[in-house]
């Protein structure tokens, strides 16, 4: 489970029990999900996930649909392939997986990508991020440092989800 959904779950649970089962957590994400449970709000590197595809800037597209589908992937994680350059990590770039299935298999990553790319830091708010999602209309936004090294993804699922079930009275 990811850490938002974590975090859903335990909303639901009476606080002895959310107490007993954070201590089962390792620490960072017990962490993260007190984070989001308390009174302040949490901010992306407490909603982030870890589960993205990164491919440099020259691969070709047949490899890095071979890649996806060898690679046991949930398909909730693979909306976009986030370009990078070279083993720095460095977001360059972005490319939506239906771009990706119709471009030709000789294509590289590098002429097909969209750049700039909407990006998140890791200290932007909840508030913050449901307004980038408003706007961009986009399935998974990126989280960077200062230095544009992808750090994570925040789905859309686990902010606007969020957002839904504090709505209900």
């Amino acid at each position: 489970m990811t850490v938002p959904q974590l975090a859903d779950l335990f909303a639901e649970l009476p606080f002895d029990e959310v107490q007993e089962l954070l201590e089962l957590l390792n620490a960072q994400v017990g962490e993260r999900v007190r984070n989001i449970l308390s009174e302040r709000e949490a901010e992306a590197d407490d909603i982030m996930s870890q589960d993205y595809v990164a491919m440099p800037k020259e691969a070709r597209v047949a490899e890095v649909l071979m890649s996806l589908r060898h690679s046991g992937r949930e398909p909730r994680s693979i909306s976009y392939v986030y370009v990078v350059n070279g083993d720095s990590k460095t977001l360059i770039g972005v490319v939506d997986l239906r771009e990706l299935v119709i471009a030709p298999d000789e294509e590289v990553l590098d002429n097909i990508m969209v750049s700039p790319v909407v990006t998140a830091e890791k200290d932007t708010s909840r508030g913050n991020l449901v307004e980038m999602f408003t706007k961009y209309h986009y399935r998974m936004i990126p989280v960077v440092d200062i230095e544009d090294h992808i750090l994570g993804v925040i789905c859309y699922n686990d902010i606007m989800k969020g957002i839904v079930l504090r709505a209900k009275p």
